[in-house]
């Protein structure tokens, strides 16, 4: 499936539109624990991070909890997204389910999960990349125009970005 949904997206949204969401859920565990265990290992390979001491002077529960962290925070936030992308879509006149906007933006991250974790280059390239499939899938998935499209995953993306500018504003003076 990581193939198809690299190579050929909108056939990989047409074959997996009516998949179930439980499907796309275990696929995403699945390329989400590999990307948790190689961003960990490069980690500690390469001094970055939490790991800035080396894979040597760093205590074990850092390693585990690193890896948690990641796994964790990566279904929160796929969560999060897939359900402000949703509300944003039928706002827009979409007409997907719920379960279909999580499919798509489960399958939307294979590009991240897959080369992200690579130094320096994966994560930019694989951010883009996963954004352009999320757009393509709700696209697909919604029935709506690719400007639209563009607009409901845009929009909770610019929504959230501005409030954390907000709160970083707000909380510089009080430090």
């Amino acid at each position: 499936m990581i193939k198809e949904i690299l190579v050929s997206p909108v056939g990989a949204y047409h074959d997996h539109s009516r998949m179930p969401t439980s499907e796309a859920l275990v696929y995403y565990l699945q390329v989400v624990m590999a990307y948790a265990f190689l961003t960990t290992v490069v980690g500690l390979l390469t001094g970055t991070a939490l790991f800035s001491s080396g894979a040597a002077q760093t205590p074990p529960y850092a390693v585990v909890l690193y890896f948690f962290g990641l796994l964790l925070g990566s279904c929160a936030w796929a969560l999060f997204l897939g359900i402000t992308v949703h509300l944003t879509s039928r706002a827009l006149g979409g007409s997907g389910s719920m379960k279909e906007t999580l499919s798509a933006c489960l399958l939307s991250f294979t590009p991240l999960m897959v080369t992200g974790w690579i130094p320096l280059i994966g994560s930019y390239i694989a951010d883009i990349w996963s954004l352009s499939l999320f757009v393509i899938g709700i696209r697909e998935v919604h029935a709506l125009s690719t400007r639209r499209a563009v607009l409901a995953v845009v929009l909770p993306l610019a929504l959230l970005f501005t409030l954390l500018v907000l709160t970083f504003i707000y909380l510089i003076p009080t430090l």
